[in-house]
């Protein structure tokens, strides 16, 4: 009964210290958004691509597997996005991440009522925020998402 005890604790005490690396593992990843290069603007939608560079300078290779995408316009959630494209960021390199989104005109009207009806040009000085999340990993071990985000405005996409 106390061998049970000892390996269940042993395994319980490994997997906190594994949780806390992927903690502080993901923080120690930093990212800079480059630039927003506008792709189209229909009378339906934006779409555009945000450009970030992430760098890792730590002593481990990371391979981003998933990636997860909110984009916000005045605080107003009104898109998501997720792709699967994979990508590595050596350890002690850089990476260039080039991420393609959209904007709806009708999830704005929709989830932001004050702006129905309203022309975009008049949205101008509207933050836009894209906020992701990376699900990442050393070798087999999964780390804690890694957090990427860029700010900018409506203006900025027209």
């Amino acid at each position: 009964m106390k061998t049970g005890v000892k390996i269940g604790t042993a395994v319980a005490g490994t997997g906190f210290s594994l949780g806390l690396f992927g903690l502080w593992f993901s923080n120690q990843i930093d990212y800079q958004p480059i630039s927003i290069q506008v792709h189209t603007i229909s009378a339906t939608a934006i779409n555009f691509k945000v450009v970030f560079s992430v760098e890792n300078p730590t002593q481990f290779n990371v391979k981003v597997s998933k990636q997860f995408y909110e984009i916000f316009i005045a605080g107003h959630l009104v898109s998501k996005a997720s792709a699967e494209q994979s990508f590595r960021v050596m350890k002690r390199g850089t990476s260039t991440l080039l991420v393609d989104l959209q904007i709806k005109f009708d999830d704005i009207k929709e989830k932001i009522p004050a702006f129905n009806g309203v022309d975009m040009m008049l949205l101008n000085d509207l933050q836009v925020t894209v906020s992701g999340k990376l699900s990442a990993k050393i070798g087999v071990l999964p780390v804690f998402p890694i957090p990427i985000r860029s700010y900018f405005t409506i203006g900025d996409l027209l």
